[in-house]
């Protein structure tokens, strides 16, 4: 799993996962979407829970952002940024994903081709600490 830096051991563990595509919320994922139609995008990231710096975050409600963007494969070049959705930590939680880090792209957003989708977790007021998804490959049709 990739860790958000800094990775300050014994104070603070973030990891990022599981960067899924859906069609609408609670759909089971998928990575074949129409260029015409909206979809969903969403990352999993979690803190290693009694860490002092983690619980210092969630207590203090701290905000996170997550970019999602894709990155065009083949001929062709449609790379860009995606969106980003903006969240707080919560007293108690310590994984987030599904409604709290699911961004819509809108319809004719990407070009028909094949995409590979990354996204940047980050913390805003805490510059540098920052962690990199990416892997999950879309085509659009």
């Amino acid at each position: 799993m990739p860790e958000v830096q800094p990775v300050i051991l014994g104070q603070l563990v973030v990891e990022t996962t599981d960067l899924e595509i859906t069609k609408s919320v609670g759909d089971p994922p998928v990575n074949i979407v129409s260029s015409t139609d909206p979809f969903d995008v969403a990352l999993t990231f979690q803190g290693q829970p009694g860490l002092p710096v983690w619980e210092f975050l969630k207590n203090i409600n701290q905000q996170f952002r997550i970019r999602y963007f894709a990155e065009s494969i083949g001929p062709g070049t449609n790379d860009g940024s995606l969106g980003q959705r903006v969240g707080n930590l919560t007293v108690g939680r310590d994984i987030y994903t599904g409604p709290q880090t699911t961004f819509t792209v809108p319809p004719n957003t990407l070009q028909p081709g094949v995409y590979r989708l990354a996204c940047q977790i980050s913390f805003p007021p805490f510059p540098g600490m920052a962690g990199f998804f990416e892997g999950t490959l879309l085509e659009v049709i």
